[in-house]
């Protein structure tokens, strides 16, 4: 019953190999008084001959199980185990509040923000006066400049330093992190900065960029000799990732505002120019139109010179075709009007002498209305 309700115990085949031992030695007592009445030896050499074998399968079995069971613990190993568990849970404990009290002050927050909130939970989360996170300066990278600085329960930013003689300089050039448990201070004679701080003990961890490239980096200071490197490590390390990010998002975003800046520019640049363009075009086209207006008017000119001169060409053709004619007449005329008159006169001179002409000679008379004639005739 114990090994059906057990299978995951260590060992079980010894408590089974036990157990039938057991049953077959109460087997073998009932078999020893049942022969007092009932001569069955064979029957009972049977259940000796399987006691047996059990319990040498058994022994062999311990034999093999013997360094197994002396590598179990003492009961105050395990106590000591037990502690030892127990401290660590506390400590992966205090590693995840220390986590969501982080992830709680900076996971709402961004751009400008999150640096200062980073830094203050961070110190406030691993217990250190002292946390910074910063951007490099120059490539190859020669200073730092603060991003945001925690120190003592106050906010600095805008902190440049260089990185010659200090442990940031150590976590930019190996660009991995850094641990200095105690004596960073004599460690780094150079770096005036943890003196004035005191410092006793230093973490950093480096920010890389997703080219692999170092971009800044994450360090804690403390006035006191850190024990629990692992979990402060582990915590920078992680928000080491997070500040990257958050520091290419930020580049990313400087440099699209400067590129929007930039073609804001070359937009105005673009749109005077095509604006200057355009109004030289219009002038252009204001001379053209004057141009155009001046070509027309002389076309037009030239069509009504070239109709006078046609005319005139006309005129002096006909005036040549009816000087002749005229000249004629002109020439004539005096001529005419004599012959006329004479004429006129002897028509008078027949009247008065003839007054009562021929009906003949009366006819052609009133057909021709002589008398109209000569009061029409010049």
């Amino acid at each position: 019953y114990f090994v059906l309700q057990r299978r995951g115990v260590p060992f079980l085949n010894i408590f089974v190999m036990f157990g039938a031992f057991i049953v077959f030695c109460g087997v073998g007592h009932l078999f020893d008084v049942w022969t007092l009445w009932h001569p069955a030896y064979w029957l009972s050499g049977v259940e000796r001959a399987a006691t047996a074998l059990v319990s040498c399968y058994t022994a062999g079995s311990m034999v093999t199980l013997l360094p197994r069971f002396l590598s179990l613990r003492t009961p105050e190993e395990l106590e000591a185990i037990n502690r030892k568990l127990q401290r660590e849970i506390d400590r992966r404990r205090q590693t995840e509040e220390a986590l969501q009290n982080i992830l709680k002050g900076t996971a709402s927050v961004t751009g400008e923000e999150f640096f200062p909130a980073l830094v203050r939970h961070l110190s406030q989360a691993i217990d250190v006066p002292y946390a910074l996170v910063s951007e490099t300066v120059g490539n190859p990278p020669e200073k730092v400049r603060a991003l945001s600085s925690w120190q003592n329960g106050k906010l600095t930013t805008e902190v440049e330093y260089p990185l010659t003689g200090t442990p940031c300089g150590q976590v930019v050039r190996s660009r991995q992190c850094c641990n200095y448990p105690e004596g960073v201070a004599q460690r780094f004679p150079e770096d005036e900065l943890l003196d004035r701080m005191e410092a006793k003990s230093y973490l950093g961890c480096p920010l890389l960029n997703v080219s692999g490239e170092v971009v800044g980096h994450l360090c804690a200071i403390d006035t006191r000799p850190r024990q629990d490197i692992d979990r402060t490590r582990r915590i920078l390390e992680i928000f080491a990732s997070r500040a990257s990010a958050e520091l290419e998002r930020q580049r990313t975003r400087e440099a699209l505002e400067a590129m929007n800046r930039h073609l804001e520019r070359r937009v105005e640049e673009r749109t005077a120019e095509v604006s200057r363009s355009n109004q030289m075009l219009e002038a252009k086209a204001g001379e053209l139109q004057q141009a155009i207006d001046r070509l027309q008017r002389t076309q037009s000119q030239l069509i009504q010179s070239e109709k006078m001169a046609s005319l005139g060409q006309l005129v002096a053709g006909v005036a040549h075709e009816l000087n002749n004619p005229v000249s004629f007449v002109y020439g004539n005329i005096n001529y005419a009007r004599d012959y006329s008159r004479d004429l006129f006169e002897v028509l008078e001179a027949y009247r008065h002498s003839y007054p009562h002409p021929t009906d003949a000679i009366a006819e052609v008379m009133d057909a021709v209305d002589v008398d109209y004639i000569q009061e029409d005739f010049p």
